[in-house]
């Protein structure tokens, strides 16, 4: 079994960030070729994202946010 990308060492983190992408998909109704368009990346590429197994670039993390900013901080606990 592979294990899981880490990010500053923390490799609960993404899945942490997979879990909020999911539960935006799921409220919004989106489909994972939705949420791609969305985020510039394939619906393969958004499926690991919320499965946890891919760290997300800058570039799509701006768009992420760009889409569903205070809704995914508020998933994710930032600022609090």
């Amino acid at each position: 079994m592979a294990s899981r990308p880490t990010i500053l060492g923390n490799s609960h983190l993404l899945a942490a960030i997979g879990t909020a992408l999911l539960q935006i998909k799921n409220e919004d109704r989106l489909t994972l070729t939705d949420m791609g368009a969305i985020l510039g990346r394939s619906d393969e590429m958004v499926a690991q994202y919320i499965a946890g197994e891919a760290e997300m670039g800058v570039t799509v993390w701006f768009r992420a946010q760009e889409a569903w900013g205070s809704r995914l901080d508020d998933k994710l606990g930032v600022g609090k």
